[in-house]
């Protein structure tokens, strides 16, 4: 029995390639430094419900980092409309410079640019950020809702950093501060709201990139729209 049901299950994977997908946009925030993790947002579609898993691949060349998407194709009868996906890819920290994003956006090859600063410090991050893990956007106020978990009474929310690219991304970063010296564990709920301006100079579809504890970041698309 088991080896039939490995049998099985590679005629399954067998059945399956590996393609790739066309690529919307590549989101680059702002705000990296050389000793941070780089990482980058990526939208687009795949064809129907035959493809599954979409992925997102980078290679190096020299200071140009080129970005695939790819997803597995299952042969078979499937709906066929566009499955939109939103994926983020890591890179490893990279020295201070200007980079070059390379890639195809249905058939023609677009570049955007990556700016790496020179860090200040060897810490991870230039402050302590806030240990979110989870954001949505409240509809009816516009704002920004960011949620975590506090494990010391020590630190409190200080203050909200906000770069914008100029173009498609704005990157949210919540600084916390110390009160006290002694910190004491807790579990306890944090809820960070934040009403993003608009911002005319930036895409009506843009990235909210919040970077939290640990060099960690939490990602989604929002509308930039003016206010009614």
């Amino acid at each position: 029995m088991r080896v039939l049901l490995l049998l099985v299950l590679s005629t399954m994977i067998s059945a399956q390639t590996l393609q790739e997908m066309n690529i919307h946009q590549v989101y680059i925030p702002m705000g990296y430094d050389d000793n941070d993790q780089i990482e980058l947002s990526v939208s687009g579609s795949l064809p129907g419900l035959c493809y599954s898993a979409p992925r997102i691949e980078a290679t190096r060349e020299g200071n140009t980092v080129f970005i695939t998407a790819k997803a597995f194709f299952k042969p078979g009868s499937c709906e066929i409309f566009p499955v939109a996906f939103f994926e983020k890819i890591s890179l490893p920290p990279a020295p201070a410079g200007e980079y070059n994003i390379a890639f195809n956006s249905q058939g023609i090859k677009q570049e955007k640019r990556l700016v790496v600063a020179k860090a200040e410090n060897q810490q991870i991050d230039n402050f302590v950020y806030a240990p979110i893990d989870r954001l949505y956007e409240d509809e009816e106020s516009r704002e920004i809702v960011l949620v975590g978990e506090m494990n010391v009474d020590c630190m409190v929310f200080d203050k909200m950093e906000v770069i914008s690219n100029g173009t498609d991304a704005v990157s949210l970063l919540p600084v916390m501060k110390k009160i006290k010296n002694d910190c004491v564990a807790i579990k306890e709920k944090l809820i960070i709201r934040y009403e993003l301006p608009y911002f005319p100079e930036l895409k009506r579809g843009i990235l909210v990139h919040v970077r939290a504890m640990n060099g960690n970041s939490i990602n989604m698309l929002f509308q930039n729209l003016a206010k009614k």
